[in-house]
């Protein structure tokens, strides 16, 4: 839900030392499209914790659903599908330790 994911992202008081949570969230058309909420749930994701991906179990038709994914999350975050691949490329490569 929209409000999971801010509890999950949001800054912690600085009172409160908590160890940092490194949560990403990661959208496709094949799981994900159903959902009449995906807008709202792209939306509530911060920008260096999304992830894109297809979900798809064969290369034939990887092209176009990944197309649509990036498509549907630039609509929704208002950005251009090149600074959605680049965004998502970046944080893949934090999510997998290559960059900090």
């Amino acid at each position: 839900s929209v409000d999971t994911i801010k509890a999950l992202t949001e800054a912690q008081p600085k009172k409160k030392k908590k160890l940092p949570v490194h949560v990403y969230f990661s959208f496709s058309i094949v799981i994900n499209e159903r959902y009449n909420r995906l807008p709202d749930l792209i939306k509530a994701v911060p920008e260096d914790r999304l992830l894109i991906e297809s979900d798809f179990n064969s290369p034939v038709g990887l092209d176009d659903l990944m197309e649509r994914i990036v498509r549907l999350v630039s609509n929704v975050k208002g950005w251009t599908p090149e600074f959605t691949a680049e965004k998502c490329r970046e944080n893949f490569s934090r999510f997998i330790g290559e960059s900090q």
